[in-house]
């Protein structure tokens, strides 16, 4: 029967949506009572049905006169799987009905309530299965349902003959021996480049994608008669996920520029063969890499269409595509091909289809992969250096990732013959609900890790060049850019904004074209921004491109012919300018101009602000800079207006401090800390005796106190008579009060000023550590050095425990030793150390500290007595030294153009060929030994060539070369003050014999200097 479309209107109509997965439900006769009323007058409604639809209605009004209170109703499937053609069904009538032959796609429970009744027709209830497939075969059925778990027999939808009817979604009433439909799917191809394409497909003409996902697919890819990869995906496949929006969609990547393909699809759940190919062809390949060549105006000079990045999906288009689980590995392309790479994974690499959302991080998963492709001289930043912020998708780029902005760098510019105007674009697409802004900025002075763990780049200048909104849909976006030289990298980046969460976007095809060559252009500087107080005001502004500095002019009066007289400030490097001896409650304007040479830029609109009335509060200091030292913490501010003094507390404690000025800035130093101690210092201004109120406190100044620490060189171990001392260098004038003490009381005190004219490293720099050497201690000792500010007599020092090392002990086959404990004057060059001299060459001797430190310190305790290690030597004096005291261990030896320092000898000096000689061996030297020293470089801003020999000299005075051309220098770096042991075996020796250590002139040209330190002769 035809239903009245305007009773169906008044119906209370239920809709049910056929899920993708479906359930077998066996019939259920538990509570079929044949004695209660069912509804009558069913029927399937052919008008309200559909391709994919069929409608259900009945008379309800009998049965809820009965008491029914719903009814169930069902869209039942014959196994038609099991059937042959030609073949009868198991059943053609509802007393034949089997529910092991059947499967149940739906079942609904609609409730009726109070149904409406059109005047002259009876109660009536409908219901609509939707999504159901076209063209395959169902039928109808529904029972009302009473109270305590009874029912109606079911009611089924027949022929006038009685018999089951059999309807066909899309054609109606059928015989049960019709086959169902077989429509293979209809497939398209979109979004067609120059290395990749959609295909899409459906076989419910994209009405009903759960039907559409609910069929397994062989996708094949072929180019010509070849084969170039065929999928297989299973019916329910997770790659059609809820991201799928578009229905069975599929990237496909890697694909041949200017190439004709052709694709089917079949459908292998129902058996399909597949329709004729739909062919495509790709486009041209538009990529171009920075070239080395000079380009000329009009020439694209980079342009990249992220081709090379394939193995994920594309979620901005809603396609699937493909990945492996070893991507990590990835050090080539691993380009899926043939039939089925998911079942026939080559080499283990885990190939497996994934749905749209699928990404891998591209500077971090598949670095190694990125490292082989056109992407290798790119770079990324990022919001706290977050690693995979950048994230690789099929063809395009997804920027930003873990609530970070993130910022992809281009490849250097190298191609430019002058300044030049260049024009940027880029396609994007906004990521779901983000806040879609991006901002484009140059960068200047980069440098970026060049390991394989990441590619940040770090620029030494960042500037703005632009920012735009992004929408949802892919879009063309164009910047032209002014004033870039070569060496400038481009970034395009997420624009935090003060929006917090993520910030994601889609990047894609981005080209880098020259418009021109010409003269520099500045612009008027932009968002300038005045924050005035009642006699200064503070001026900021927006980076310009290729300014080097800026002017900044203010006025509030106008000249007899009503032109504003503007004053000038000094041009500023910075991006902020302070106008100070305003009047109070004034109005005046600003403008900024930007200059470049002879260039100079327009000006900037003006903008206008009021001084505020007269305000009897000292501005807080701002831009504090703290280093930290021993004892003391420097502390470095602007000048603040009106100020006398400022006070440092720490908590609640005030510290000690003393400041000076000069150029607007204050220098302050807070006195009487602990050493290794963590202050939280808070600063403010004051000015006592005036009517100005103390400023607010600063916020908390996070400063953890150094320590003094015993200073060993590589290679080296704590010298048994000398002791180097170290510091933290905070004072800009480098200038100290060092004293050593032991249990007995003060050894000795000076006063150094630090100075950098006597030490240098690799780049001929000046350095002196703030390193101090003592000499002519005591092994195994401690000793307490203390440091202070020179000049602070109201500071206590600073001070630390030091200990010496163990004199060395004898080996069972030692010949001869000399570690050179007994040296003791001399600065300290090899640690880069100043140390005490004497000013003069009769003082020095062996030294006995308790008896003889008046005396000896009395001679040292001058303006000359503590030179830098360069000049703290004493050629002349090492003679007399070796000859004062029949106990010094150099009393017989022979030194030529050496010196002595603290612990250790320096042979040679400048051009001059030095060596030292020692003393007869004695008689444990009787054959073959091995004889062992250090040595290393001695440059004080020459570079040191010296190259060392070891000679064997004889009673006669004979001498035999035991070795030559031995090198004192550690990676061939004349400025790495590193001990290297050089060991000679098998020389042959007498105990009449001595050794000869000298600077080796066939080897060397130059400076021959170098360090001798512990010699050691050993019988084999």
């Amino acid at each position: 029967m035809k239903i009245n479309r305007k009773l169906i209107a008044a119906f209370a109509m239920l809709s049910v949506v056929f899920a993708a997965c479906t359930e077998t439900a066996p019939d259920v006769d538990a509570g079929i009572k044949t004695d209660l009323a069912k509804p009558s007058s069913v029927t399937w409604d052919e008008g309200a049905s559909s391709k994919t639809s069929l409608a259900l209605t009945w008379d309800a009004s009998a049965a809820i006169a009965a008491g029914a209170t719903s009814f169930s109703a069902q869209v039942v499937r014959p196994n038609m799987d099991t059937m042959g053609e030609g073949e009868l069904h198991d059943f053609v009538t509802p007393d034949q009905y089997d529910a092991s032959t059947t499967t149940v796609l739906a079942v609904t429970t609609n409730y009726v309530g109070s149904p409406s009744i059109a005047e002259g027709d009876a109660p009536c209830d409908q219901v609509v299965f939707e999504n159901l497939a076209n063209g395959k075969q169902y039928m109808l059925r529904v029972r009302a349902n009473y109270a305590n778990s009874n029912y109606s027999e079911w009611v089924w939808v027949t022929t006038e003959a009685g018999e089951l009817a059999h309807i066909k979604t899309g054609k109606g009433l059928v015989d049960p021996t019709e086959l169902d439909d077989k429509t293979p799917p209809t497939v398209k191809v979109s979004e067609v480049t120059a290395g990749d394409a959609i295909v899409t497909w459906s076989t419910t003409n994209w009405t009903n994608n759960n039907a559409d996902f609910g069929m397994a697919y062989k996708l094949i890819v072929k180019k010509g008669n070849d084969l170039v990869v065929a999928w297989n995906i299973p019916a329910n496949s997770d790659i059609w996920s809820s991201y799928a929006k578009n229905g069975c969609a599929f990237k496909l990547t890697a694909l041949d520029p200017e190439t004709e393909y052709n694709v089917t699809v079949q459908n292998v759940t129902e058996g399909t063969e597949p329709l004729a190919p739909t062919t495509f062809t790709t486009a041209k390949s538009q990529v171009v890499t920075m070239p080395t060549a000079v380009a000329a105006a009009g020439d694209v000079i980079l342009y990249e269409d992220f081709s090379e990045l394939f193995i994920t999906a594309d979620l901005s288009r809603g396609a699937a595509g493909y990945s492996y689980d070893n991507r990590n590995l990835m050090d080539a392309p691993w380009i899926a091909a043939g039939d089925d790479p998911v079942t026939n994974d080559v080499e283990g690499r885990g190939c497996y289809l994934v749905d749209p959302s699928t990404e891998v991080g591209m500077f971090n998963t598949i670095k190694k992969y990125i490292a082989i492709t056109r992407l290798n001289t790119w770079g990324m930043m990022s919001e706290d250096n977050t690693n995979g912020a950048i994230c690789a998708r099929s063809s395009h780029v997804k920027m930003g990732a873990s609530s970070k902005c993130a910022w992809l760098v281009l490849p250097e510019i190298t191609c430019l013959q002058q300044t030049a105007t260049v024009e940027l674009s880029f396609d994007a697409a906004l990521y779901e609900t983000d806040p879609g802004s991006v901002i484009v900025e140059m960068l200047t002075g980069c440098t970026q890790a060049d390991n394989a763990s990441n590619s940040y780049v770090t620029p030494s200048d960042r500037m703005t060049i632009g920012t735009t909104s992004v929408v949802p849909a892919w879009t063309t976006y164009t910047f032209t850019i002014d004033n870039v030289n070569n060496g400038a990298r481009i970034a395009i980046g997420g624009n935090r904004n003060g929006v917090e969460g993520q910030h994601r976007f889609y990047l894609d095809n981005i080209s880098l074209k020259v418009v021109g060559y010409g003269d520099l252009k500045l612009a008027a500087p932009k968002n300038i921004v005045v924050t005035p107080t009642d006699t200064t005001a503070e001026v900021v502004w927006d980076k310009v491109n290729s300014a080097e500095e800026y002017v900044v002019e203010y006025t509030n009066t106008c000249d007899v012919c009503g032109q504003p007289v503007w004053t000038a400030l000094p041009a500023t490097t910075e991006l902020k300018a302070e106008i100070e001896g305003l009047a109070f409650e004034t109005e005046y304007s600003v403008r900024v101009k930007a200059v470049a040479g002879e260039v100079v830029s327009p000006y900037s609109e003006p903008v206008a602000f009021k001084t505020l009335a007269e305000i009897k509060k000292l501005k807080t200091p701002k831009d504090v800079v703290a280093v930290a030292g021993v004892a003391t913490v420097d502390l470095t501010f602007p000048l603040v207006t009106k100020a006398t003094d400022y006070e440092v507390y720490n908590g609640e404690t005030k510290l000690s401090s003393l400041f000076t000025e000069a150029d607007k800035v204050i220098s302050l130093t807070v006195y009487g800390l602990e050493a290794k101690t963590a202050y939280n210092l808070q600063l403010k201004a004051v000015a006592p005796g005036s009517d100005m109120e103390a400023s607010d406190l600063t916020e908390a100044i996070a400063v953890t106190t150094g320590e003094i620490s015993a200073y060993v060189s590589a290679g080296c171990e704590y010298k048994p008579t000398s002791l180097t001392a170290q510091w933290p260098d905070w004072r800009a004038n480098h200038a100290y009060t060092i004293q050593i003490a032991d249990a007995s009381g003060v050894l000795g005190a000076w006063d150094v000023t630090y100075s950098t004219s006597k030490c240098y490293d690799g780049t001929g720099a000046a350095i002196v550590p703030t390193r101090f050497t003592f000499g002519a201690l005591t092994p195994e000792t401690e000793y307490t050095v203390s440091i202070k500010a020179k000049g602070a007599e109201d500071v206590v020092y600073a001070s630390q425990v030091l200990k010496t090392g163990a004199v060395r002990a004898a080996g069972e086959k030692d010949v001869y030793w000399q570690g050179f404990d007994d040296c003791f004057f001399g600065g300290d060059s090899h640690n880069i150390a100043y140390a005490v001299i004497s000013a003069s060459a009769d003082a020095l001797k062996l030294i006995d500290w308790p008896t003889t430190t008046a005396d000896i310190y009395a001679n040292v305790v001058s303006t000359t007595a503590t030179n830098g290690p360069g000049s703290a030597d004493r050629t002349s004096a090492i003679q007399s030294y070796c000859k004062a005291d029949a106990e010094c261990s150099l009393y017989n030896w022979t030194i030529a153009g050496s010196e002595v320092h603290s612990g250790y000898l320096k042979v040679g000096a400048g051009g001059t060929i030095g060596s030292i000689t020692t003393d007869v061996l004695g008689e444990k030297a009787n054959g073959a030994c091995t004889v062992s020293f250090k040595v290393s470089p001695r440059s004080d801003g020459s570079v040191c060539a010296a190259k060392v020999k070891l000679v064997v000299v004889h009673a006669d005075g004979t001498e035999t070369v035991a070795a030559s051309g031995l090198d004192v220098l550690t990676d061939g770096d004349a400025f790495k003050y590193v001990w290297k042991s050089h060991e000679v075996k098998d020389v042959q020796l007498l105990p009449t014999d001595k050794l000869k250590i000298a600077g080796d002139t066939e080897a060397a040209s130059g400076a021959f200097r170098f360090h001798l330190d512990d010699i050691l002769v050993v019988a084999q």
